[in-house]
């Protein structure tokens, strides 16, 4: 049964006549003859050292795990009688396994994945096997050799003992070998100033940048809404800076907030819910976002339109007159909110952006809106869908970073993303051994359908 180890500091090895440390376990020797009571050595040393480093390990695995097993293998010397020396053995491994259990339940409070374990003490009674061992090899060496029980004690002071291992194992079972994997793009906001009387040359910017898709882009009302807008400002607002130069000083120019570069990434989960994002570089890992750029200019006239509006509503003291002020204040109200529904329309949920481009498109229009700022977005293009590994196992989140192959088809605001990578696992590369199929209502390809297989590089973002 595959297992994880925690990757704690061990504890130094070291030896005294009650206690030997190897790097792998500790041995709890020198046990009064024919005695199972623990020595107030063991009892420290439990406490202090051998139950707060296990609780460390614990920790450091992170594991949620109800039980925690303490395997003790007990032991005697070579006197006695062989059942009797059985008795012995686990008796000692119960006691020093008992002390294990009380010092653990008082300190595992302290630990947010240990307090819920309960202990559970498997004893491993070896009899007299180590001290019958270390008697046959002196009398191999010294023929004729004879010893006092005595004699024997002394020798045998560690086999009269109980031994614990060093490493904590979190048996890995279905959950852990679980991952899941999400689309997202990351994207970046640009702000750009634009004289407000360049206005209409922006739009016909916006308008020309929709290319091929124009014919049906058009059915989604942007022409319209662009009319709209260059009418509204021959008619409102053009006149209203003429009237208030004050408010034409501050809002003479418009910003436009735009995507830049948007980059196809892809989020690895395991389940702890510990989330590492990668990006995709190679060929076509960058996404054309001309219908963002549209709908962004748009969002970005709403907005500058919008603060006018409440300019105008705020000023009590403009040289053009007040009144004249409210006639445009009234315009300006009927334009935004005409705008606004405008762009409402075609992102709700029966609009058409949703319709032929999807929801998450639709989404990320919703992100650049809310944004309103330049900097980095994170827009997340599908659900979570899991990864299938051809060697299940337990791996790291951050470890993916590798040699990628995607391939992507497209269908009236439905994909398919068929991802496989490498992946670095405790063993070295995986070979094409990780595959996870995403279903997307994400696509902003040109037309309607598409299909396309990419390769490239998986690379962790910190």
């Amino acid at each position: 049964m595959q297992g994880v180890f925690s990757s704690a500091p061990p504890i130094p090895p070291f030896s005294s006549t009650d206690i030997v440390v190897d790097g792998k376990g500790v041995n709890f020797c020198n046990f009064v003859v024919n005695s199972t009571v623990p020595l107030k050595s063991h009892r420290d040393f439990i406490r202090d050292s051998y139950v707060p480093f296990v609780i460390q390990q614990i920790g450091l695995l992170g594991y949620r795990d109800n039980e925690i097993k303490f395997f003790v293998k007990g032991s005697a010397s070579a006197t006695g009688p062989t059942l009797g020396n059985d008795a012995l053995s686990d008796g000692r491994a119960q006691a020093i396994g008992e002390v294990v259990k009380q010092y653990f339940d008082q300190q595992k409070g302290s630990s947010t994945f240990a307090k819920s374990m309960s202990v559970k003490i498997v004893p491993i009674p070896l009899g007299d096997q180590l001290g019958r061992a270390v008697l046959e090899g002196l009398k191999e060496k010294n023929p004729g050799l004879h010893l006092t029980s005595a004699e024997i004690e002394k020798i045998e002071y560690v086999c009269r003992g109980a031994y614990l291992s060093l490493d904590y194992t979190h048996i890995v079972n279905d959950d852990d070998t679980a991952y899941d994997c999400q689309q997202a793009f990351n994207v970046t906001l640009k702000t750009k100033k634009v004289p407000a009387n360049h206005l209409e040359e922006v739009l016909d910017q916006a308008d020309s940048k929709l290319g091929k898709v124009g014919s049906w882009v058009v059915g989604l009302g942007f022409s319209q809404l662009k009319k709209y807008l260059v009418k509204q400002f021959k008619e409102t607002i053009k006149p209203m800076f003429e009237d208030f130069p004050e408010i034409a000083i501050v809002y003479e120019t418009i910003d436009f907030v735009t995507p830049g570069d948007t980059f196809l990434c892809f989020r690895f989960k395991d389940h702890f819910g510990k989330v590492a994002q990668y990006q995709f570089t190679g060929t076509q890992n960058k996404k054309s976002l001309d219908i963002f750029d549209v709908f962004s200019t748009l969002i970005s006239m709403l907005k500058w339109m919008t603060k006018i509006q409440e300019a105008l509503e705020k000023a009590d003291n403009l040289a053009g007159g007040l009144d004249k002020a409210k006639d445009v204040v009234e315009k300006l109200k009927k334009s935004t909110e005409y705008l606004k529904k405008g762009i409402e329309d075609l992102l709700k949920k029966d609009g058409l952006i949703r319709k032929y481009c999807g929801d998450s498109c639709a989404d990320m229009l919703l992100g650049i809106l809310q944004a309103g700022t330049s900097g980095p977005l994170i827009i997340e293009a599908s659900d979570w869908f899991r990864v299938v590994f051809v060697t299940p196992s337990v791996y790291a989140v951050e470890s993916f970073s590798s040699v990628a192959r995607i391939e992507t088809r497209e269908f009236l605001g439905k994909a398919r993303v068929d991802l496989q990578f490498l992946g670095a696992g405790p063993e070295g590369r995986l070979g094409w051994g990780a595959e996870t199929i995403i279903h997307t209502d994400f696509t902003i390809q040109t037309g309607l359908l598409g299909w396309g297989v990419s390769k490239g590089n998986l690379q962790l973002m910190v």
